[in-house]
C-alpha cells in the first residue's frame, strides 16, 4: 500500500476558497502578484519536496508507517501555522475595529 501526501488529494474546490481568504487584506494588484508566485513557486516546490521525501524514505527502507508519521507531523505543523496565523488575523481585526469605533 502506498500513501501519497500530495496537496492534490484535497479537492480543488475546497482548497481554492480557503486559499483566497489568505489574500483578503490585500489590494487587487498585490493579491494577483502573490497568487502567481504561490501557484508557480510554492506548489512546484511542494511537489518536488514531497517527491524527494518519499524517495528518501524509500531509499532508507522505511515503509508506509514512516510515511504516515511524516505526513501526520506535516499536518500538525500546518495546523499550528494556521492557528497562529488565525490568531494574528483576529488581533489585527480587533485592533482595526477598535480604531474605527467612535470614542
Amino acid at each position: 500500500m502506498q500513501v501519497d501526501f500530495d496537496p492534490r488529494l484535497i479537492s480543488y474546490s475546497r482548497l481554492v476558497e480557503h486559499f483566497w481568504t489568505l489574500f483578503a487584506p490585500l489590494d487587487a494588484e498585490s493579491k494577483y502578484k502573490a497568487k502567481n508566485v504561490i501557484d508557480t513557486v510554492v506548489y512546484r516546490a511542494g511537489d518536488a519536496i514531497s517527491a524527494w521525501a518519499k524517495s528518501a524514505l524509500d531509499a532508507l527502507g522505511q515503509g508506509a508507517g514512516m510515511a504516515a508519521l511524516v505526513g501526520a507531523l506535516c499536518a500538525l505543523l500546518w495546523g499550528l501555522l494556521g492557528w497562529r496565523l488565525g490568531e494574528r488575523a483576529d488581533r489585527r481585526s480587533s485592533v482595526s475595529a477598535a480604531r474605527q469605533t467612535p470614542a
